[in-house]
């Protein structure tokens, strides 16, 4: 069921019960750095890479993004029995930066998970997006 008119979509069967466990158990032995909240930098993590690649989910996010959908970041959320907190919407504009940018364009920055990351203006937003 697609519903992107309404701003979410729900897609079933992506992936399948096997891939499914198989990232799972591979996040559970994965070197990550843990808080409450879950883990950044995931896509370091060479079964989340190689499944931003897979093919359904790439044709998925060519739908909403465009025909040529490049993965650069993926964060696991860790909203469980044992560890859940509310997250109001929001709307994430901090982009991971190599370097810093001096421009009134760009917001503060600020380093999450010791890569660099800045607050970006629309102009990149967009970009990001295509």
């Amino acid at each position: 069921m697609k519903t992107a008119d309404a701003g979410y979509s729900i897609t079933e069967r992506v992936f399948d019960r096997y891939e499914m466990e198989r990232v799972s158990q591979a996040l559970i032995t994965a070197d990550l750095v843990r808080t409450k909240a879950g883990a950044r930098h995931v896509l370091r993590v060479p079964v989340v890479r190689a499944l931003a690649q897979y093919p359904g989910l790439r044709e998925l996010a060519a739908t909403y993004v465009g025909d040529a959908p490049i993965p650069f970041r993926a964060t696991l959320f860790d909203k469980s029995t044992a560890s859940n907190w509310l997250v109001a919407w929001h709307q994430d504009t901090a982009l991971p930066l190599s370097r810093r940018i001096d421009s009134v364009a760009w917001g503060p920055s600020s380093i999450k998970g010791d890569v660099l990351h800045g607050i970006a203006p629309a102009s990149a937003l967009a970009k990001v997006s295509l």
